[in-house]
Order: structure tokens, then C-alpha cells, then sequence
């Protein structure tokens, strides 16, 4: 796991590096996750041009990107992707942090549309592609959890990594009203269990993890590339 030490942009992380059941290593240089990108300075949209970053996919939804638009729309040389899959708008924080964020996660990654969209886009290029969303640790944290069971990452290693992204989100957040950060403190925390639970669940209904990606009419051509891309098979 390597995180990017960028100025503004604090959960920016190559995704390469854990080994696999088979200990093959997850290669870096593929797909990197990160938080919101708005504040990324030039020298550091440069710096991941000249890494070989060929197209960026936005997770988040449109008043998301009013709020905060993401500096790559309209880019000269990297893609720009939106594929939403939560509704913002329609959820208060209230209402989000009464939500279990394993059932969220459930809810997401049983998103046949949203899921396929990712991984089809993630496939079509040669070189490395960044996603996003906010925190780049819930809607990000699922594809990422799902990249890694698909190349035999161990579960273990999954939630360590989803696990780190309350540690690295704590300067974006420090500035808050400390008693909305109390009060949602689940809502942007990355506790161990969440993650366990969703993986939890992905085991139980798909002992094959190929079942999972058939099930979302993911190809086997988008699969075996994907793999290919992540650990050479």
C-alpha cells in the first residue's frame, strides 16, 4: 500500500502491494483510490500524469460535484468518468449515519448497474486509472474490497486496509464543529467490523467469487483483464 502524499488530498493511495493467497503480488501502477480531488494542486495533477493515469472515475453524485468539482472534468490527456451510485440529495446526514454502513456497502456493491459501469471502465485502459469519491472510503472502500477478492487478496488484509482510512482522513476533518463530528462519528469512521461484515456477507452468498461478478453480467473478458492488470494472470 502506498499513500500519496499530497497536500490537500489526504486518502490518495496505490492500491498494489498486498500479496494474494498465492502470494502474487497486487501490482502498483494500476488503480490507485482517493478521496475528493478538488484541492489537488497542479504539480500533483502533473505528477499523476507523468505515473501513466490515463482516466479518473467520480463515485460521487451531482450536488456532490457542485459542491466540490472535480479538477479532471475537461482534462487535455486523463478521462473524465462520473458513475454515481448514491443519491445525496436524498439522504440527510441524519439519516445516513442511522444507516448501518455494512448494509450501505451491501446495498452498493448489489448495484448490478453501478458495479458493472466501474468495472468496465476500469478494464478499458492500458495504464493506470484513479477513483473517487468524498472520503475515499465508502463507495472507494467497496470497489477496492471487491478488486482485491477478485485476485485473492486475503480478508484480513482487505480490512487493514479499509481500516486506514480513518487515520488518513483525520486532517481533512479536523477542522469540524467537534459536536458534529461526535455525532457522526460512525458515519466517518472505518471501523474493522464494517468491512469484516460486508466481506462477511460477500462470502456467505458467493463462495465463488466469480459467481458475484456474473451475477452484476460483468464478462469473463473484463474479469480475465482486470486480473491481468492487477497480478499478470
Amino acid at each position: 500500500m502506498r499513500r500519496f502524499n499530497f497536500k490537500a488530498v489526504y486518502n490518495c493511495r496505490d492500491i498494489g502491494g498486498f500479496l494474494t493467497h498465492s502470494n502474487q503480488v497486487v501490482r502498483n501502477n494500476v488503480f490507485i483510490r482517493s478521496d475528493n480531488l478538488t484541492d489537488i494542486l497542479p504539480s500533483e495533477m502533473e505528477f499523476l500524469q507523468n505515473l501513466g493515469v490515463q482516466a479518473v472515475i467520480d463515485f460521487r453524485h451531482q450536488n456532490e460535484i457542485d459542491h466540490a468539482p472535480d479538477p479532471f472534468v475537461n482534462h487535455p490527456v486523463i478521462d473524465y468518468h462520473n458513475i454515481a451510485i448514491l443519491d445525496h440529495a436524498q439522504f440527510t446526514l441524519e439519516d445516513l449515519n442511522r444507516i448501518k454502513l455494512s448494509d450501505l456497502y451491501i446495498s452498493m456493491s448489489e448495484n448490478k448497474t453501478f458495479v458493472k459501469s466501474v468495472f468496465d471502465t476500469l478494464a478499458h485502459y492500458d495504464k493506470a486509472v484513479l477513483y473517487h469519491c468524498t472520503a475515499g472510503k465508502d463507495r472507494t472502500g467497496v470497489i477496492t474490497a471487491l478488486l482485491y477478492k477478485l485476485v485473492g487478496v486475503p480478508d484480513i488484509d482487505i480490512i487493514a486496509d479499509y481500516e486506514v482510512s480513518f487515520t488518513y482522513l483525520v486532517p481533512k476533518y479536523a477542522g469540524r464543529d467537534e459536536n458534529v463530528s461526535e455525532m457522526y462519528q460512525d458515519l466517518f469512521s472505518s471501523k474493522p467490523e464494517t468491512m469484516e461484515t460486508f466481506l462477511n456477507y460477500l462470502n456467505y452468498k458467493y463462495p465463488n467469487i466469480m459467481d458475484y461478478f456474473l451475477s452484476k453480467d460483468i464478462s469473463m473478458e473484463t474479469v480475465d483483464i482486470i486480473k491481468h492488470k492487477l497480478i499478470g494472470e
